[in-house]
């Protein structure tokens, strides 16, 4: 068999009546055709390689699908562009597509419209620390800055309830508070110069104070000493109140102020007993300066040391009355009943008669017809005036009267006393 054949033809690719050559590619194929892809001179053979994936071809193709539509199949679709958003060609991804969109950002930044939700599926999402994070702590500030009232945000904090001892914490250890179960915030009493010096409460819920350092005041009362081992400082020192329980105080040189005396004495209206207290008096020439009632005052005597002492009764309770002329046998009142409870003492009368011819006996009643005194005031001035060294004690609200037995006498009575409601 020849090695190449030889034939003339008219192609519309190439000039006319070109020549065109077929080749035997290898004898145990047998005779192939070899067309020519490009213009060449006779004789150049330009090789044309293929395989499985069908024809390969190197360099740029350009496709033009002309009116109709262009197929394109392909298992990774690669698009890498430049230019603006305005100008970019926008993909629309299926809803029913089950294939992977890749994005590539080429090195720069994404921008995404809406809300982008993410979701690892049912693996493990990790976040990269590698930027930085925006925390919204505006109520934070730094340590020792400036605090404004109504301007620096405030934080509200909670405490744990925690009655049962936890682990015992060490330097610079960070904790939470405690409370009570009445939500009250636990504290501790620290000395101000020195840290982790406290007071402590005993099991018996006392409060623990050390004074032995320095001298300590005393106020309030003290209920029991059983002994005094050391002698009190001289001095004017403050013990505050001491009750003495039992024993003798042999010599109290001063007492500067007593405000009460409890014990001592005797309250009033309580049953006696103890020894009597010498007491003195406030020795004046003239009356002092009266005080408001219920007011403590001073007890009054003269320059020798006789008490002053007023008869009866107060000024505000003493009493007196007088009456016209009793003419007939009717009971005349002489001085007023005092209110409910309260008694009239007569303690003098004064009793005339100023009718020339006619005598009478007179009667000091208490109220219209109780008599308590009887007198006789004869005619033409006669009478009498009288002191009751043990007053004449009326009825409780009841009035005292005068009463002439005889008719046509012409008699005038006065009377002096006080009230009480005893």
């Amino acid at each position: 068999m020849p090695d190449d054949i030889t034939y003339t033809a008219t192609s519309p690719a190439g000039p006319p009546n070109a020549t065109k050559q077929v080749t035997d590619e290898h004898v145990t194929r047998g005779h192939m055709p070899v067309v020519k892809l490009a213009y060449s001179a006779d004789g150049d053979a330009t090789p044309v390689t293929a395989d499985a994936n069908g024809l390969r071809v190197s360099g740029t193709v350009t496709a033009n699908a002309g009116t109709g539509t262009l197929a394109v199949s392909n298992t990774v679709l690669s698009v890498v562009g430049t230019g603006t958003e305005a100008a970019a060609q926008r993909v629309t991804i299926a809803t029913d597509s089950t294939g992977v969109l890749s994005i590539d950002d080429n090195g720069g930044s994404l921008t995404v419209d809406g809300t982008v939700t993410a979701n690892a599926g049912t693996g493990t999402m990790a976040v990269s620390n590698a930027g930085t994070f925006a925390v919204q702590d505006s109520q934070k500030v730094v340590d020792n800055a400036a605090f404004t009232d109504g301007t620096t945000p405030v934080l509200p904090a909670g405490f744990i309830y925690d009655e049962v001892a936890g682990t015992v914490l060490t330097e610079n250890d960070a904790a939470a508070a405690r409370i009570n179960l009445n939500r009250a915030q636990i504290g501790v009493i620290e000395d101000g110069a020195t840290r982790g010096r406290w007071a402590t409460v005993s099991a018996a819920n006392a409060l623990k104070v050390d004074g032995s350092a320095v001298t300590q005041p005393v106020s309030g009362t003290i209920t029991a000493v059983t002994a005094i081992t050391n002698a009190l400082p001289a001095g004017n020192n403050n013990i505050g109140d001491v009750d003495i329980v039992s024993g003798t105080i042999t010599t109290v040189s001063t007492v500067t102020a007593l405000t009460t005396l409890t014990g001592g004495g005797v309250a009033h209206d309580g049953a006696d007993a103890g020894n009597p207290i010498k007491t003195g008096a406030r020795a004046t020439t003239a009356d002092i300066t009266a005080v408001a009632a219920a007011d403590r005052t001073d007890t009054l005597s003269d320059t020798i040391g006789y008490g002053l002492v007023r008869p009866y009764a107060l000024h505000e309770n003493l009493t007196q009355g007088a009456t016209a002329a009793i003419t007939g046998t009717a009971s005349t009142e002489v001085i007023a009943a005092g209110a409910a409870g309260v008694r009239n003492y007569i303690t003098s009368l004064t009793v005339i008669n100023s009718h020339a011819t006619v005598s009478t006996v007179v009667e000091i009643r208490d109220g219209a017809a109780t008599v308590i005194h009887r007198g006789y005031a004869l005619a033409a001035g006669g009478g009498y005036v009288v002191t009751f060294p043990t007053p004449l004690r009326g009825t409780a609200a009841t009035a005292i009267n005068a009463f002439a037995i005889t008719t046509g006498s012409n008699v005038y009575v006065s009377g002096s006393g006080y009230r009480a409601a005893v």
